[in-house]
């Protein structure tokens, strides 16, 4: 393809893009080294002159922007770096947190940022997840993920995460089961069925529990599709919870290009009368 006197190679442009990218990585990485530095330049020891998180409405919660071990940091040091950078406050103090979250307590993801084997924006999404936690479980997700950071998503770093908790905080895990269970439920609405026969169903239950149920229906999702099943995947997950309902965790069923038919033999599940 050609425009005027200029030819467009597409491997050229994607090798462009490839440069562009890295070196945009490499400014971030210098972004948050110099900020960083910043922050240690304007360390202070007292809680009441320290940055610290703000939540919607502007409401002060006293928390440290960075977690335990982290440097506090003046809150007009902050202020100042984040208008250097053509950021609001809050964005500077996002900023400011995430670098020193990975510096002092994710170093080895921080080392990676700064080599160039890791993007940013990977590093900031697990330092996110990584700032309530205490120094040891901090550095156990630390060590576990520097290696696979590159290729980790959100459910497996809050996997690792919750597991941090459960082994380093148990006191905190405790608190917080207590704390979710009083909004834990399970809804199965049979008094509004649609024109399809279908039902809505709600819940909101333990994240162990709601990664195994995922994993439950897609495995017999899978299952489906590999019977022959010509139905999308979600009305396969949809059959799927129906199976684990009546106890079917393995497909028995002869090919019939749907889901109709599946089940365990009869027309419909017997129900006994109270």
């Amino acid at each position: 393809m050609t425009s005027g006197t200029t030819t467009i190679d597409a491997a050229g442009v994607l090798a462009a893009a490839r440069d562009f990218r890295r070196e945009a990585n490499a400014a971030e990485a210098g972004v948050l080294a110099t900020a960083v530095e910043w922050a240690t330049l304007h360390a202070v020891t007292d809680l009441d002159d320290a940055s610290t998180v703000l939540v919607e409405g502007g409401r002060d919660t006293g928390i440290p922007i960075a977690g335990e071990g982290a440097p506090l940091v003046s809150d007009f040091a902050v202020a100042e770096f984040a208008s250097a950078l053509g950021l609001s406050a809050a964005s500077g103090r996002t900023l400011v947190g995430f670098a020193l979250e990975l510096a002092h307590r994710l170093p080895k993801l921080w080392d990676r940022v700064q080599d160039g084997s890791l993007a940013p924006w990977r590093a900031r999404r697990i330092a996110e997840e990584t700032l309530q936690l205490s120094p040891d479980a901090a550095g156990y997700v630390d060590t576990q993920l520097a290696p696979f950071a590159h290729k980790t998503g959100p459910a497996q770093t809050q996997r690792l995460v919750e597991t941090a908790i459960a082994t380093f905080m148990p006191e905190f895990a405790a608190e917080r089961r207590e704390r979710a269970a009083d909004q834990r439920h399970c809804d199965v609405n049979t008094d509004q069925i649609s024109f399809a026969g279908t039902s809505r169903i709600d819940g909101e239950v333990d994240f162990a529990d709601a990664l195994d149920f995922d994993d439950a229906i897609a495995a017999l999702a899978q299952q489906l599709a590999d019977a022959g099943s010509t139905d999308t995947l979600d009305h396969r997950r949809a059959a799927a919870v129906g199976m684990l309902a009546r106890g079917e965790l393995t497909l028995d069923v002869v090919s019939t290009g749907s889901t109709t038919g599946v089940g365990t033999g009869d027309d419909e599940p017997e129900r006994t009368e109270t």
